[in-house]
């Protein structure tokens, strides 16, 4: 999970890193989408996806407060968890 709001640093890098070279899977979810604009969303996406080196399709949007990727996320985690 990383706030949509800020760039990753290098602990998200590292972790991914690490997820990575064990080979686990994982998703990234962007959290609290209803606090920026489309435009600052799409601006956003672009420095987390530069930070990351990932295509922007790559994450997944969230809000608690709207429930934006609600059913999204449940099908990543059912998928992920083999069901």
């Amino acid at each position: 999970l990383m706030d949509i709001r800020r760039v990753p640093g290098s602990i998200e890098t590292d972790i991914l890193s690490f997820l990575t070279g064990l080979e686990i899977p994982s998703a990234i979810v962007l959290t609290k989408c209803d606090k920026v604009s489309g435009n600052g969303r799409a601006n956003n996406l672009k420095k987390i996806s530069a930070a990351l080196e990932l295509e922007a399709d790559s994450f997944f949007f969230s809000s608690a407060h709207t429930g934006e990727g609600k059913k999204e996320l449940r099908g990543i985690i059912s998928q992920m968890a083999g069901g």
